[in-house]
């Protein structure tokens, strides 16, 4: 049998996810969450999860929300850096092929000279000649 789940979902909380009911091989897990609005958003306050292996009680456990703060949106310059002279680089390159959707990369790695030059390095960072 496969494990069934059941998800309660309060539209008016932005669609939160306020009970969790889990079910199969003997087992039923349920989680209840309590949320509160934090700075616009509703964030999770409290959970309790309860669980019984063939109708016997096996573990309850609650969670409790001390302190929650939303971050602000996040931007391309939140993952931009200013390379330094003697800085090692390493340039990840993805890219997706278009008929088989396969995710392929290449790596290229340098040396930022203090004069300004790069220099080409291999994987182990020894330079390419």
């Amino acid at each position: 049998m496969d494990v069934e789940k059941e998800y309660w979902v309060d539209l008016e909380r932005d669609s939160a996810i306020v009970k969790v009911v889990s079910e199969g091989h003997g087992w039923r897990t349920t989680t209840d969450i309590n949320y509160q609005q934090t700075s616009g958003v509703w964030l999770p306050r409290e959970w309790t999860r309860k669980a019984t292996f063939e109708g016997k009680p096996r573990l309850c456990d609650q969670v409790e929300v001390k302190t929650a703060a939303v971050s602000p949106p996040i931007t391309d310059k939140d993952f931009t850096f200013e390379p330094t002279l003697g800085m090692y680089v390493q340039d990840e390159m993805y890219s997706r092929n278009s008929k088989d959707g396969q995710l392929t990369g290449s790596s290229k790695y340098y040396r930022l000279e203090t004069d300004g030059r790069r220099t080409e390095l291999n994987e182990y960072l020894y330079p390419l000649r």
